[in-house]
């Protein structure tokens, strides 16, 4: 992992995106579904099993349109999707997808008196 071996799978991009250089060491297991040994509460920072994984993003405002999307999304969109509502430049190690389909159209750029 630290030297940036992964599977180009959906898989690898999972693991690549949990990944911190900054852990002196780390140790991965990656379990079957449904097979957590804890007997405790709370929950683990990473899984390959989708039914963990799945945590609802809701946005509010005025730049977005209402409704509900059944797409994928993953935490690295937010930013990306941040700084385009916001028009600044995204983090320089944002790998996300501005989330468009949720964003409502830009109305100062459609009713610009030089596009007409």
């Amino acid at each position: 992992m630290r030297e940036g071996r992964l599977p180009e799978t959906q898989y690898g991009r999972l693991l690549a995106h949990s990944y911190s250089p900054y852990v002196g060491w780390a140790l991965h297991v990656n379990f079957g579904p449904y097979q957590f040994p804890w007997h405790g509460s709370g929950t683990t920072h990473f899984t390959a099993n989708s039914y963990d994984r799945h945590v609802p993003l809701e946005l509010f405002g005025t730049a977005f349109r209402p409704g509900t999307y059944h797409g994928v999304v993953a935490p690295v969109d937010i930013a990306a999707t941040f700084a385009s509502v916001w028009r600044i430049n995204r983090p320089s190690a944002a790998v996300g997808r501005v989330l468009t389909e949720a964003m409502r159209p830009d109305l100062s750029l459609t009713q610009s008196p030089l596009l007409k």
